[in-house]
C-alpha cells in the first residue's frame, strides 16, 4: 500500500509537470538571438517585390522630369551636304541652255518655343506628380505589409515551436502514464484493458506531435520566403500596446485618413482627374514661336552662299480627328469615376481590417482569461482524480480525460497568446505605422519631400 501511495505521488508530479508547463523557455532569449526588429529591418531592406515597387516609383519620377520638359524650348540642328545636276540659260550665241553640276552644303537650327498647348503640359505635370504621391505611398504600403507578414512569419515560428515543446512534454506524460499502469497490472492492481486505453491514448499524442511538427515546419517555411534565410534563434516579442489609439474609433478615424494604401488611392484619383484636361488639350489651338537660322553654302563657288534669318508664329487647330479626342475624354472621365470608387473601397477594406484586427485582440484577452481560469480549475479536479484513482474511485479514462482537457488548453493558451500580440501588429498596420512603431525608417522612395514617411491626403471623396 506504502508503495502504491509513492508511485501515485510520483505519477501525480510528473503529470503535473508535463501538463502543466507552457514551454515559455523554448521562448527566451538567448544572448546571439535576433530580435523581431532586426528581422523585419532585414526583410524590408531585401525583399523582391518592394524592390520591384521602389524602382517603378523611381521611374514615375523620370516621367515626371518628362513632363517638366513640355513647355520647354527644343532645339534642333540639320545638315546636308551633296551634288545637284541640271540646265541653267546659256549667255553665249546660239545656245539656250547649258548643263552644269552644283556642290552644295546647307546646314541650320531652329528653335520651337510653346507659347500654348491647351493646359496640356501643365494637366500632364500635375498627373505624373499625382503618380508620384501614389508611387511614394504603394512603396509605404508594401513595406508596410511585408513589415507586417515578417513579424507574422516570426511569431508564427514562436508559436509553433512552443506548441512542439508542449506536445513532447504530453508525449512524455502518456509514457510515464502507460509505465505505471503497467506496473500496476503487473502488481494486480490494474486490467489488461487500462495498458490497451493507456497506449491507445500514447499513440494519439504522438500523432498531435507528428502534427505540431509539421505546422512547424510549415512556419518555416513561411519564414523563408518572407526572410530570405532559415529562421534563428528568435527573442521574445512584446507587443507595442502603447503606440495603439486609445479606441476602435479613434483607430479607425485615423487608418482611413493616413493608411499609405488610402493615400496612395486618393492620388491616383487626382491623377486621374488631371488626365481629363490632358485628354481636353487637344481641342485648343497650339501656337509656337519659331526662331530659325539657315546657311546655304556652294562648295566651289562662293558666291552662291546664302545666310537666312526668320522668327515666325505657327498657330494650328485641328478641325476633325475622326473622334479620337472625343472618346480619349470620355475614356478619361470613366477612369476618374473608377479611381474615386476604387479610393472608397480603399477607404472601406483598411476600416474592415482596423475592426477586425481590433476584436481579436480583444477576444484573444478574454479567451486567455477564460483557459486560465480553466487550468485552474483541471489542475484541481487532476490532483483529486490521482487520489480518487488510487481508491478505486475513478477509472484510468478520468485521469487521460482531464489530462487531456488541461493540454488542450494550454496549447490554446499559447495559441491565443500569440494571436493577441499579432493583432496588435495587425492594427499598426492597418493604420500605416508599423514601420515606426518599430522604430524601422521606410525605404527612401516612400518619404515624402518634406521627410515625412506619410503625408495626410488633401481633400476627401
Amino acid at each position: 500500500m506504502q508503495t502504491s501511495k509513492a508511485a501515485a505521488g510520483m505519477l501525480k508530479r510528473v503529470l503535473l509537470a508535463s501538463c502543466f508547463g507552457l514551454a515559455v523557455a523554448g521562448l527566451s532569449a538567448p544572448v546571439m538571438a535576433q530580435s523581431l526588429i532586426s528581422v523585419v529591418r532585414e526583410a524590408v531592406g531585401a525583399n523582391p517585390e518592394l524592390g520591384s515597387i521602389r524602382a517603378n516609383r523611381r521611374a514615375i519620377d523620370q516621367e515626371l522630369e518628362a513632363a517638366k520638359g513640355l513647355n520647354r524650348p527644343t532645339v534642333d540642328l540639320s545638315a546636308t551636304a551633296g551634288a545637284k545636276n541640271g540646265d541653267i540659260p546659256d549667255s553665249r550665241p546660239g545656245r539656250e541652255t547649258r548643263r552644269t553640276g552644283r556642290d552644295r552644303a546647307n546646314g541650320g537650327i531652329t528653335v520651337t518655343q510653346n507659347l500654348f498647348d491647351g493646359f496640356e503640359g501643365q494637366s500632364e505635370r500635375k498627373r505624373q506628380g499625382e503618380r508620384v504621391n501614389s508611387a511614394r505611398s504603394r512603396v509605404a504600403d508594401t513595406a508596410n505589409s511585408i513589415a507586417l507578414r515578417t513579424t507574422q512569419a516570426y511569431l508564427e515560428v514562436q508559436r509553433a515551436g512552443a506548441v512542439v515543446e508542449v506536445a513532447k512534454r504530453n508525449v512524455a506524460g502518456h509514457l510515464e502514464i502507460l509505465r505505471r499502469v503497467r506496473l500496476r497490472s503487473e502488481g494486480g492492481g490494474g486490467s489488461p484493458v487500462d495498458i490497451n486505453v493507456a497506449a491507445a491514448r500514447l499513440e494519439s499524442s504522438r500523432a498531435f506531435l507528428a502534427e505540431a511538427e509539421s505546422r512547424f515546419r510549415d512556419a518555416d517555411t513561411l519564414y523563408r520566403a518572407v526572410v530570405g534565410r532559415a529562421p534563428g534563434k528568435l527573442q521574445a516579442v512584446r507587443a507595442p500596446v502603447n503606440a495603439l489609439p486609445r479606441t476602435v474609433e479613434k483607430a479607425v478615424a485615423e487608418a482611413v485618413q493616413i493608411a499609405p494604401s488610402v493615400v496612395a488611392a486618393l492620388a491616383d484619383t487626382r491623377a486621374a482627374e488631371a488626365s481629363i484636361d490632358t485628354a481636353k488639350s487637344r481641342f485648343y489651338p497650339r501656337l509656337d514661336a519659331q526662331f530659325g537660322l539657315d546657311a546655304n553654302a556652294g562648295l566651289y563657288n562662293r558666291d552662291r552662299s546664302r545666310m537666312d534669318a526668320s522668327a515666325s508664329l505657327v498657330l494650328r487647330q485641328n478641325l476633325y480627328r475622326g473622334g479620337i479626342d472625343t472618346a480619349r475624354v470620355a475614356e478619361a472621365r470613366e477612369r476618374s469615376y473608377e479611381a474615386r470608387d476604387a479610393a472608397e473601397n480603399a477607404r472601406r477594406v483598411v476600416e474592415r481590417e482596423v475592426r477586425f484586427a481590433w476584436s481579436a485582440i480583444q477576444t484573444a484577452q478574454a479567451r486567455r482569461t477564460a483557459l486560465g481560469r480553466q487550468l485552474e480549475q483541471n489542475r484541481l479536479a487532476f490532483g483529486g482524480y490521482i487520489q480518487q484513482y488510487e481508491l478505486g474511485q475513478r477509472t484510468l479514462i478520468d485521469i487521460l480525460d482531464i489530462q487531456n482537457e488541461m493540454f488542450i488548453s494550454q496549447t490554446n493558451m499559447v495559441t491565443e497568446e500569440f494571436s493577441g500580440r499579432y493583432s496588435v501588429f495587425r492594427v499598426l498596420a492597418g493604420i500605416g505605422r508599423l514601420l515606426p512603431a518599430l522604430g524601422i525608417n521606410p525605404p527612401e522612395e516612400a518619404s515624402w519631400p518634406s521627410g515625412e514617411p506619410v503625408r495626410r491626403p488633401q481633400g476627401a471623396l
